[in-house]
């Protein structure tokens, strides 16, 4: 598993994992081509939404040739934290959408935000993507909702 920092982005065709997801919001994106597959993982700062599509561009162009004749299947974790909040995560998910010339591709999954958090003991806001399988793991804090779903 990769690990990707807060305001960054990575990929890998194995797995990618983030931690700290509290008021965030992370895209995970799998692209299969044939036996051929690629993902990709951001965690930003909403206030970063124009760092995060650089990011989320840059790491397309890495597959670009699989990109264009592959299948392609993206989920967008955002805070519920109110209009303007979402309206930052419809940027990304529309900037995705565009940069990835895949129309629909974007599952928005808004998630709670732990109001009265000091510090992160390492176990809240957890997102672990398989990217081989296009499973996907989040549980934004402990013993609280989760998911575990996976592309298909």
């Amino acid at each position: 598993m990769i690990n990707v920092p807060i305001n960054d982005g990575k990929y890998s065709q194995e797995g990618l994992t983030t931690r700290g997801l509290n008021g965030c919001i992370a895209l995970i994106s799998r692209t299969q081509k044939e036996k051929s597959h690629h993902g990709i993982m951001t965690h930003y700062d909403p206030t970063k939404t124009d760092a995060n599509l650089a990011k989320i561009e840059e790491l397309l162009a890495m597959y670009s040739n699989d990109l264009e004749d592959g299948s392609t299947k993206a989920v967008l974790f955002h805070p519920k934290m109110g209009a303007s909040v979402n309206e930052l995560a419809r940027k990304v998910k529309d900037g995705f959408e565009k940069l990835s010339k895949k129309d629909s591709a974007v599952r928005m999954i808004p998630y709670p935000v732990e109001e009265e958090h000091v510090l992160f003991t390492g176990t809240e806001g957890i997102l672990k993507f398989d990217v081989s399988t296009g499973r996907y793991d989040f549980q934004p804090f402990t013993a609280r909702e989760g998911y575990n779903p996976d592309f298909h």
